[in-house]
């Protein structure tokens, strides 16, 4: 029997668990001295799913209830002005990981089909 190839939604839980991989294998070496001498930069995307930002100190909250999402802001560059390609975790995961409108890649509904 032939396996199947990788669904959409199979595609986009793989790609984020690589992608927290590499960020934890990252955070692990971050006492290690930066010999970033090419003028390259790394680009580290944190997705969170289900998280208000009126609820991270970051963004203004009154308690302190991500120290560590901070302290890495501090030394990082951090934007407030964005906007989601989607209206629901789907569309705009799968939009920012391929550059790509939920038209142009497809993932329109819950279920990652056009029917």
């Amino acid at each position: 029997m032939k396996k199947s190839p990788l669904s959409r939604r199979e595609f986009l839980k793989l790609s984020t668990f690589t992608s927290m991989a590499g960020l934890l294998s990252l955070t692990r070496n971050a006492h290690l001295p930066q010999n970033n001498t090419g003028g390259e930069s790394n680009i580290i995307i944190i997705l969170l799913d289900a998280l208000s930002a009126k609820h991270i100190s970051l963004y203004g909250h009154p308690r302190e209830t991500m120290p560590n999402l901070e302290s890495f802001a501090k030394v990082s560059t951090v934007f407030h002005q964005h906007h989601s390609a989607g209206n629901f975790t789907a569309p705009s995961t799968a939009s920012l990981l391929t550059g790509t409108y939920p038209w142009t890649h497809r993932n329109l509904h819950l279920n990652g089909s056009i029917t």
